[in-house]
């Protein structure tokens, strides 16, 4: 995996797991590790979009400082 900033690899890990886990709470289903990973997968898919997305917000607050 291609990584510029490993601390935010680390806030998007854990912000994808507990959307999953409050995913499979709200739909009151009992903990299962399957629909969990596959939850994650599906979520996995926009990890590139907040990144750029993120970085995008982070290269905007440099312009503005600068």
């Amino acid at each position: 995996m291609n990584s510029d900033d490993p601390l935010l690899e680390i806030i998007i890990l854990i912000m994808m797991i507990v959307s999953a886990v409050a995913l499979l709470s709200d739909r009151g289903m009992p903990f299962d590790f399957s629909v969990f990973l596959r939850i994650l997968k599906k979520m996995n898919n926009d990890q590139l979009f907040l990144r750029k997305h993120f970085r995008f917000i982070g290269q905007n607050d440099v312009s503005c400082n600068s």
